[in-house]
């Protein structure tokens, strides 16, 4: 490590060099450049009448050179814990294992809160950007403590960002409203409360808390970018229509829809709409944006319609057209085939399967679904995929195949 602590003279010429500000430059009517160079070299003494001449003529320079900054007397009597914190801002930047290694035995010589802080929250970076939230999760949360106890806001704010976003991703609902709790005298002091507080009302969301989750959402109320609007929005209505308020909710999604330019934000929009219209069995409403929403499923690849496929899978099922219903369900089954593994750890998946499999009504309908997953059937075969087929083969009095499936 390159640190060393500096004391007063050697701060001055630190900030003479970071400005870039020549000697020569400081010679004037009430300053000597000689005498400058001198306190600067250690041959004279840097008395306070005179630094308080430094100071001025400082800024005076940077003021001639365009440079809006002031320096003042409480930047060049910074504190040792306050240099520390300082060169671990700069020297923490790439987020090198190696280097916040270093930095942790440098703090064993000069502590600093700050500093500890910024290296916690540093290496929270790098297992938030492998993916590893857990380890992520212990590093945020130990530079949270120590940005409290300097009021470092700015920093605390994308700690408490990062950190709630690793809470959703491994669904740590309780963890998620507890940050609510526990930090909810700072949100008015930092800059990203308005991503915390959605992020947090995910958590609320979650744990089927709509009234919590609607109550943080009003509190966002000031401008953000029209990305993390329209989630709030759509998590609002969401939330309304889980408190069974479908026509306030309604209403809301077509006046947004009048005004809305972005075709993958009318598609859910729209999505969403007859959902809200189908849960209401308002059959007749749906009928006026059937064409629109089959002509914007055209825009967008099969894997980004999955949800689509889904709802108009229950749509013609609740319509009592099985055969439609089929057709998307089975669309929406094979978009998760063709991804792979990794989808399926998802719950929409399950169920989609389940409402496909209890409107076949034939043996053969049943075998030919079963067939679809014979080259990933290791993958996919869990005990409630199984279960779902376990279920229909005993509806059809098939014992064979429900001991075939149970012997996988």
């Amino acid at each position: 490590m390159n640190f060393k602590p500096l004391d007063i003279v050697d701060r001055l010429k630190y900030i003479r060099q970071k400005y870039n500000i020549k000697q020569k430059e400081l010679d004037c009517e009430y300053l000597n450049k000689k005498v400058y160079s001198y306190i600067e070299t250690r041959r004279r003494e840097l008395s306070e009448k005179t630094l308080e001449k430094i100071l001025k003529r400082f800024n005076e320079v940077l003021k001639e050179k365009n440079i809006n900054q002031v320096i003042t007397r409480k930047e060049v009597e910074i504190s040792v814990e306050k240099q520390v914190a300082e060169y671990i801002e700069m020297t923490t930047k790439n987020n090198q294992i190696e280097v916040l290694e270093e930095l942790e035995q440098l703090l064993e010589k000069y502590p600093s809160n700050k500093g500890r802080g910024l290296v916690y929250k540093s290496f929270g970076d790098i297992e938030n950007e492998n993916k590893n939230y857990s380890e992520a999760i212990k590093n945020y949360i130990l530079a949270n403590n120590y940005f409290v106890i300097v009021s470092d806001y700015n920093n605390l704010s994308e700690t408490l960002y990062q950190l709630t976003r690793c809470y959703y991703f491994l669904g740590l609902k309780e963890e998620l409203k507890n940050i609510y709790k526990n930090f909810n005298r700072y949100f008015e002091k930092l800059e990203k409360k308005e991503y915390i507080f959605y992020n947090i009302a995910l958590g609320f969301y979650q744990c089927k808390e709509y009234q919590n989750a609607l109550e943080l959402l009003e509190n966002i109320n000031f401008f953000l970018n029209d990305e993390i609007e329209f989630k709030i929005f759509l998590l609002k209505n969401i939330c309304l229509e889980n408190l069974g308020d479908f026509h306030k909710s309604e209403r809301k999604y077509i006046e947004y829809l009048e005004k809305e330019t972005n075709e993958k934000n009318k598609k859910l929009l729209l999505t969403n709409l007859i959902e809200n219209y189908r849960k209401q069995k308002e059959f007749n409403k749906i009928k006026n944006y059937m064409v629109d929403y089959i002509k914007i499923l055209n825009l967008f690849s099969e894997e980004e319609n999955q949800n689509a496929y889904w709802l108009l899978g229950r749509l013609f099922r609740d319509l009592d057209e099985n055969i439609s219903a089929k057709l998307y369900y089975l669309r929406g089954i094979l978009i998760g085939v063709n991804i792979g593994k990794e989808y399926f750890d998802s719950e929409n998946y399950y169920i989609m399967l389940e409402e496909y499999i209890e409107i076949c009504e034939t043996y053969d309908e049943v075998i030919e679904v079963e067939k679809i997953y014979n080259e990933t059937i290791k993958v996919i075969f869990n005990l409630r995929t199984r279960f779902v087929f376990v279920k229909k083969y005993l509806e059809l009095d098939k014992v064979e195949d429900v001991k075939r499936i149970i012997s996988i």
